[in-house]
């Protein structure tokens, strides 16, 4: 499931990549490298108008010299085409000038002054075109325009090439200006600008290949991190499930021992309050019991004051008695001093010894 989705993944990544690529190839051979091909040529025709109209103007100036008296026709035309002679033009300076009349008869080649004066109605190209009488033929229909034809190149008679070229009239002077440029040069032109396309977009095609190849490479990377990390996570997941599996274990084992020990204290301590409780029943019981001990103390002892103080009081009346019977006796002298003290003692001794068999 996994390698199904990285290889969707490679491909939401690549396609984009590679529509991209198609399409720019696509542009840039199919419609913009044709396009640059033909305003390539177009542009090659405007330079040799415009070169053309620029050696066009320094005919019409020797003419105009002619005209005002400056100089003879001759010296006109001489100056003007030793002039036009010597111009180049193009990237590299090879791009030239000729000059035929409407016979026609070649006036100026600067790379074949071999033709210069003579009659080139005759003169054919490898495909048997009579390149200077359609010129002539060109100029008188329409006064300017081009033409192609096989041409060799300069400095290389051997090299016959297919060439393309504008010319001009100049009916001042019945004289016909040309200047043309080597198709093969235009097509090298335009294969050194398709090599630079193909070059390009071969660079720009690496780049993409090599950013989506990274960028799926990346995406798979990224994806074996996730799984791997979601791995671990789902280890460690169930590594802390069993953890706390065991955790609560231990802790329902150490609840049931501590419920267990509070059971205990607990039936302890119930006993305890019982014993407590029942302990502090006999000793109210006792203190009940010493409380009544005390108030019947209590009782006792105001009795005894009381007997105390009523004895008191009695002997105090029986003191009080024997010295009265004493007086008596002394008085009477019938009897000796001892007896009645004694008599007197003997029931002093018996009234309190009644008092302290009531006090038991």
């Amino acid at each position: 499931m996994n390698s199904v989705n990285l290889s969707a993944r490679n491909i939401q990544i690549t396609l984009p990549a590679v529509l991209f690529v198609g399409l720019f190839w696509v542009t840039s051979f199919a419609i913009m490298l044709p396009s640059y091909r033909e305003t390539v040529r177009h542009r090659k025709r405007e330079v040799l108008l415009e070169v053309t109209n620029g050696a066009y103007s320094i005919l019409s100036h020797y003419e105009h010299a002619r005209q005002r008296g400056e100089m003879s026709l001759a010296i006109a035309q001489r100056e003007a085409t030793a002039m036009i002679r010597n111009i180049r033009y193009g990237p590299e300076g090879k791009d030239y000038f000729w000059i035929n009349d409407m016979e026609p008869r070649m006036l100026m080649h600067p790379h074949r002054p071999d033709l210069e004066g003579r009659s080139v109605a005759n003169l054919v190209d490898p495909t048997g075109k009579r390149l200077f009488l359609e010129m002539t033929s060109l100029v008188e229909a329409q006064g300017s325009g081009y033409t192609t034809y096989m041409w060799q190149k300069p400095n290389n008679p051997a090299s016959i090439v297919p060439k393309l070229s504008y010319v001009r009239g100049f009916p001042e002077w019945g004289w016909i200006i040309g200047t043309g440029v080597y198709l093969c040069d235009v097509n090298a032109e335009i294969a050194s600008i398709t090599t630079q396309m193909t070059l390009i977009c071969g660079g720009i095609l690496l780049l993409v290949a090599l950013l989506a190849t990274y960028a799926a490479w990346h995406s798979a990377k990224t994806d074996r991190e996730r799984q791997q990390a979601e791995k671990r996570l789902s280890e460690y997941r169930e590594h802390l499930e069993d953890t706390v599996h065991e955790r609560t274990l231990q802790l329902q084992e150490q609840q049931d021992h501590l419920e267990q020990l509070v059971a205990e204290r607990t039936s302890e301590l119930i006993r305890s309050n019982e014993d407590l409780q029942r302990e502090i029943s006999e000793r109210r019981e006792a203190e009940s019991e010493l409380a009544a001990k005390v108030h019947e103390t209590s009782e006792a002892k105001h009795r005894l004051e009381v007997l105390v103080s009523n004895t008191t009081d009695r002997e105090k009346q029986m003191l009080e008695l024997k010295r009265e019977v004493n007086q008596l006796l002394a008085d009477a002298g019938k009897q000796p001093k001892y007896e009645a003290p004694a008599k007197v003692d003997d029931l002093v001794d018996r009234n309190s010894a009644s008092e302290a068999l009531l006090i038991r």
